[in-house]
């Protein structure tokens, strides 16, 4: 995050114009690979969803302060793809804030059309910042706001 409140996402690998709509599966790093990527070669359609997907495995790499799977044996990369694609994500040490694990479970959402948009969590992780800054819990900013709906919670529509 920028100062300000403003908020960055950034690729660190190459970058897709969102004109392309096509994608090949199987293809990208295994370890931040959405599950709908891992389970076919062929081209498919390719989302946002894919990329909120990513940044849940990120923000697991940042709340654990660890690398993905790390606490997981796999011999090969293609048995970590089955186990996504069984639905299998990386151990949670319960240590982070629960609603940062709750918000990350929600970008890992086994169906991709479940996963919230990118606008809703930042509106998430910008209250969550604010509800901690203030030394609260979530569930009392709600109650002081009065707004208790969960952007979070949004569903993602593909851009196709």
């Amino acid at each position: 995050m920028e100062s300000k409140h403003k908020k960055k996402l950034s690729d660190s690998g190459t970058i897709r114009k969102f004109m392309s709509s096509e994608m090949t599966g199987a293809q990208g790093t295994p370890l931040w690979m959405a599950p709908e990527l891992c389970e076919s070669n062929e081209r498919i359609a390719y989302t946002q969803a894919v990329d909120v997907y990513a940044f849940g495995i990120i923000l697991w790499e940042f709340l654990e302060t660890s690398r993905p799977y790390s606490r997981q044996s796999f011999r090969f990369s293609s048995e970590l793809l089955d186990f996504v694609v069984d639905g299998g994500r990386p151990i949670i040490s319960q240590k982070a804030p629960a609603e940062y694990i709750e918000l990350m479970k929600k970008c890992w959402n086994q169906d991709a059309l479940h996963r919230p948009r990118f606008d809703a969590i930042c509106e998430s992780v910008g209250r969550i910042a604010l509800v901690q800054s203030m030394g609260g819990d979530e569930g009392e900013e709600k109650t002081k706001t009065g707004d208790s709906r969960d952007v979070a919670t949004d569903r993602y529509s593909p851009l196709v």
